[in-house]
């Protein structure tokens, strides 16, 4: 005869569940970018280990690292009475890329010195953490120019290098509790604030 309540029964259910699995759990992120814990880059569609192997979600999404897993999860801004999902950030990770076209093009945009700083800047990215340790800073890329000019374009350009799309951010249109979460949802990873 039972004589516990529904909720009990759920919560007995629920151990003897336990009792028969191996134990894996999974996670839900709340940043990707680079993730200290885990050693990794984290992306929507790829997870990239420090020795440079790649994990792939399974049809959920989730990411098996061993026995547990990891669930990327958007990053949710509110705007007034509304909450903003933003989008993950997707690497490309097909062949295709012809950088040496890419940088001509580039060159023939902004300038063969510019266009150095802006991939010498994407590429330090990725080794934030080391540069961090060594000199307690990273810098910070600042897009400068005229009104009109491009300064926007060329910052989403740095953030699309790593799958973020539609990342300037205006700081009139923004508070600082708002920019705070995107600095650290996107760990390591470029936020573009717009004047």
């Amino acid at each position: 005869i039972w004589r516990g309540s529904t909720d009990d029964r759920l919560t007995s259910g629920g151990a003897e569940f336990l009792m028969m699995d191996e134990g894996g759990y999974i996670g839900e992120s709340d940043h990707l970018g680079w993730m200290e814990r885990e050693k990794l880059w984290l992306f929507g569609n790829v997870a990239i280990r420090e020795d440079g192997t790649e994990v792939r979600p399974d049809q959920n999404g989730i990411f098996w690292l061993e026995k547990r897993g990891i669930k990327p999860v958007t990053l949710n801004l509110m705007s007034g009475k509304h909450a903003m999902a933003e989008g993950l950030p997707y690497i490309h990770t097909g062949s295709g890329f012809d950088m040496a076209e890419f940088k001509k093009k580039m060159n023939d945009s902004i300038g063969e010195q510019e266009t150095n700083v802006l991939i010498g800047w994407v590429t330090s990215v990725l080794f934030m953490e080391e540069v961090f340790e060594l000199y307690r800073s990273f810098p910070f890329l600042f897009v400068t120019g005229r009104w009109q000019s491009g300064k926007s374009t060329i910052a989403e350009w740095a953030a699309n290098f790593f799958g973020i799309e539609n990342a300037a951010k205006s700081i009139s249109q923004t508070t600082a509790v708002a920019i705070q979460r995107s600095l650290s949802y996107y760990s390591c990873l470029p936020v573009c604030l717009d004047e």
